[in-house]
């Protein structure tokens, strides 16, 4: 079941979900986008641009207007919803304890936590290799959430979720940011968007440059 929602280009395909999977996520779906943008907007208050060191190394790979919108939170760690924590219980392990990541993606804002996270300054003049494939990673999802909108991402992950067999890697948007983060790792500059856009369920144009 989960072989299919990835090829090793990066293009996500979408989830094969069964009738009762698409309508847990239709249901669930408004819910985490309204709580998305709302913690989007608390960590944007005190985040930051892209470093110059961080935006060099992810253009080649990121629409411009992604890159110039975007905003990077630091925190120690991430809070983990008392929703998701019921989820837990109700779905199993393979539902992520967000007060454990190193990052996370809402529209518009990368959070990363310190805690778990490479140590890099936005000073420093180069970014590390392993703070570049954090950040690309959650950029990828950046990109994601523009393309499919707030609720139509949160219906895609979850219905990738249950569609993978509640493995969180074999999600199709994640298997795509891991796929497309191995890919930058090994020195190759994907074109992000356009894989993106290549995902079958996404209907958009390219951002302008």
């Amino acid at each position: 079941m989960t072989g299919d929602t990835h090829d090793s280009r990066g293009t996500a395909r979408p989830a094969r979900t069964s009738p009762a999977h698409a309508l847990l996520a239709a249901l669930l779906a408004p819910i985490g986008a309204a709580w998305a943008l709302r913690r989007a907007a608390a960590y944007r208050k005190s985040a930051r641009p892209l470093a110059p060191a961080e935006r060099a190394a992810l253009a080649p790979c990121f629409p411009a207007s992604l890159l110039d919108s975007a905003r990077v939170a630091e925190v120690r760690r991430i809070n983990d919803p008392a929703g998701l924590a019921l989820l837990r219980r109700v779905a199993g392990p393979g539902v992520l304890d967000l007060s454990l990541v190193a990052g996370l993606a809402l529209p518009g804002v990368v959070v990363i936590a310190t805690d778990h996270a490479p140590e890099w300054s936005p000073d420093a003049p180069t970014p590390s290799p392993s703070h570049l494939a954090l950040l690309f990673h959650e950029c990828v999802h950046l990109a994601q959430w523009r393309a499919l909108g707030a609720v139509g991402f949160a219906r895609a992950y979850v219905r990738g979720f249950l569609a993978a067999g509640r493995s969180y890697r074999d999600n199709p948007l994640e298997a795509q940011a891991f796929d497309l983060t191995a890919r930058f790792t090994r020195g190759e500059r994907p074109d992000v968007w356009t894989h993106i856009a290549a995902y079958r369920s996404v209907r958009t144009r390219r951002p302008c440059a």
